[in-house]
């Protein structure tokens, strides 16, 4: 099942634009900025995130916000001025980590993009029975409701940001052109 064109998705154009700046503020952010995914069932080992902005996240992810979008002002400035988007933050896997195959809770309207920041290559997300690699610079949609899962045969960290966000009805329409439904189920955070 081929991917929605991000290029049909205004926001994701914007993200891809600031890019250089978003690369720029990941690069300054000391590692252990990042912290574990808490839902450790969830992967095999190595897998953190920098939450800049989350609608929802488990209890027992504890984050300072505030010092978050200190770190990263001018992705927070991004995030504050798109208000359809429900999560930003960057999600590092380790190499040799695997987020095993999920599909995320459905939020309707909601939909997952990853813009790859630091990837240096082998890294894969499988969504049903497509694979992907990331290229950096560039962003990948996907309906997280979807199965999916996300692996790291490299030999360096991956890291995208994850963004959810609101889906125009004209966005609506290029989910529904590559993978009709008969009930959207677009959705958001599992995190990955």
């Amino acid at each position: 099942m081929p991917l929605p064109l991000p290029g049909k998705f205004p926001l994701v154009v914007a993200l891809e634009r600031q890019f250089r700046v978003i690369r720029d503020e990941l690069d300054r952010l000391p590692r252990d900025a990042f912290v574990p995914w808490p839902v450790l069932g969830a992967y095999s080992a190595g897998w953190s995130v920098f939450p800049v902005h989350l609608r929802s996240w488990p209890d027992s992810l504890r984050v300072d916000f505030a010092a978050n979008r200190r770190a990263c002002p001018r992705l927070a400035e991004f995030v504050r001025d798109n208000p359809r988007i429900k999560t930003a933050a960057f999600s590092r896997i380790d190499p040799g980590c695997h987020i095993y195959r999920h599909t995320d809770l459905p939020v309707p309207g909601v939909i997952r993009s990853h813009l790859a920041v630091d990837v240096p290559g082998l890294a894969k997300l499988r969504v049903r029975d497509e694979v992907h690699e990331w290229s950096e610079g560039s962003g990948i949609v996907f309906d997280g409701c979807l199965e999916h899962e996300v692996a790291n045969f490299g030999p360096a960290p991956r890291t995208v940001l994850l963004v959810d966000f609101a889906l125009t009805d004209e966005e609506r329409d290029e989910v529904a052109r590559v993978a009709p439904m008969e009930t959207p189920t677009w959705c958001e955070p599992a995190m990955c």
